[in-house]
């Protein structure tokens, strides 16, 4: 039998990639793999997403600061990785804690580092000193996941050879939107679905440009759902523009997609993405949808079926683009329709063929 750990930070909150990576277990499982998780939540912490019965999960503890804590996880996780006879580690979200690199390494296992953000982000995020240690490390994987080929361009060169693209899967929807019709209220749903985060994610912008046309559409209201560091930052915001009778925040839902199904517009402000699941189930649903056109990730996606507003950071300019696709119903039917026929070919089945044939190929 071949022993694979998928290792994340964190399996204990909601969001894509934890989401993602539990349903991706739970698959690989069912292909007769033994799948363990490792993560650095503490012992004793629940998954939020279900993991299936034969899925085993190690919890190393959070990190702390400093050299003897780094060598003690390497130590224990290059011990776990010995003794369960693993062969394969595919490390999600990995590039910041190099020891995970060092374990599998040490291990003399084969390593899959699975990127779930546009290489975009290290240039905003990182100075060229770390973005440099980042892309150093990145070689002493056998294979590096990308999402979308565009991103191939964005990494050095000298990586190309291991660069895989594995899009995420979208499942396709059971009951779909109608974007052009009001609902029994006679109300228009905007609906943004999101970790409340304002430096990648910023729904703080999506309420500024809100509050710009809101006066303009009163027939419309905003539902945001998600939970983060941000939340109460963001209720303030909402309230200082006076838009608490239209603007609806909802904590996290497991079970998103009647949210997609009752909405009529989807946005995502986001800075950058990967390949936004909340955005893919929404296109699924017939949803159209409004992002920045300078955002990677996003704009990929909403070209083929959404409206992208100019730049990557403007309030004025996502309202301007809320503006032309809340005018028009007839071009969001449309819309929707083109963009879900795109994200149709991105199957569950095809998704979980191309990890089985990427760890059949590293294994032979």
């Amino acid at each position: 039998m071949t022993n694979i750990v998928l290792y994340f930070y964190s399996l204990s909150k909601s969001g894509g990639a934890e989401r993602r990576i539990c349903q991706l277990a739970n698959e690989l499982e069912k292909k007769k793999y033994k799948v363990f998780l490792c993560s650095l939540d503490e012992p004793g912490t629940s998954s939020y997403y279900p993991l299936a019965e034969g899925v085993t999960w190690w919890q190393l503890g959070r990190k702390k600061n400093g050299l003897y804590d780094k060598v003690s996880r390497i130590v224990r996780l290059y011990l776990a990785l010995r003794k369960n006879k693993v062969n394969i580690l595919i490390g999600f979200v990995m590039s910041g804690d190099k020891t995970i690199f060092l374990s599998a390494k040490f291990a003399r296992i084969r390593l899959i580092v699975a990127e779930r953000n546009s290489p975009k982000m290290y240039w905003i995020r990182l100075s060229f000193i770390q973005r440099w240690v980042v892309f150093a490390f990145m070689h002493l994987a056998d294979r590096i996941t990308i999402q979308m080929p565009e991103f191939i361009s964005q990494y050095p060169r000298s990586l190309h050879k291991r660069l895989i693209t594995i899009p995420n899967p979208v499942p396709q929807a059971k009951n779909l939107s109608n974007p052009s019709i009001p609902n029994q209220e006679d109300r228009f749903i905007l609906l943004a679905v999101s970790r409340l985060d304002n430096l990648q994610k910023r729904i703080d912008l999506l309420v500024r440009s809100f509050h710009i046309i809101a006066d303009d559409f009163r027939q419309w209201n905003l539902q945001i759902i998600g939970s983060g560091e941000d939340r109460e930052q963001l209720r303030k915001l909402i309230t200082e523009k006076e838009l608490d009778q239209r603007i609806q925040l909802i904590e996290a839902k497991k079970n998103i997609f009647k949210y997609y199904e009752h909405a009529h517009l989807f946005v995502i402000p986001s800075r950058w993405e990967g390949f936004p699941n909340a955005l893919a189930e929404a296109m699924s649903h017939g949803l159209p949808a409004v992002g920045f056109a300078e955002s990677s990730g996003v704009a990929e996606l909403i070209g083929h079926g959404g409206w992208l507003a100019e730049g990557n950071s403007s309030v004025e300019s996502l309202a301007e683009a809320l503006r032309r696709a809340m005018s028009n119903p007839e071009e969001r039917r449309q819309k929707g329709e083109t963009g879900k026929t795109f994200v149709q070919s991105f199957t569950p089945e095809k998704h979980i063929n191309q990890w089985d044939k990427l760890i059949k190929l590293l294994l032979s």
